[in-house]
């Protein structure tokens, strides 16, 4: 077979191939983006999570339930966890964006 017999021949295969190729790619990459979609999704239920805790301990502070230095401990803890899941965030919305997921 001849070269250009060839190509025509590839050609044709492309053609044929190409819906179940970009089909493939479409879902290889819906998987990826489902995938760090729901991550970015879990920490922020977990951000959320936290934010319902520090809320109530504010308001136990403020009723006098618990006192200045439990709020302060309590208060610390969630602001590092917070910090830590807001950058974990950051990161996975940055990685959404690089896979065009958005």
């Amino acid at each position: 077979m001849g070269t250009e017999k060839k190509i025509a021949a590839a050609f044709v295969i492309l053609l044929f191939l190409s819906p179940q190729l970009y089909f493939s790619y479409t879902l290889i990459k819906n998987r990826e983006c489902y995938i760090v979609l729901r991550d970015i999704l879990d920490v922020q239920d977990q951000r959320e999570d936290g934010f319902d805790i520090i809320r109530k301990a504010s308001g136990e502070y403020r009723s006098g339930v618990v006192g200045l230095e439990e709020y302060k401990e309590n208060r610390s803890s969630w602001l590092s966890a917070e910090n830590q899941l807001a950058s974990e965030s950051i990161a996975l919305y940055e990685k959404a964006r690089a896979q065009e997921c958005f």
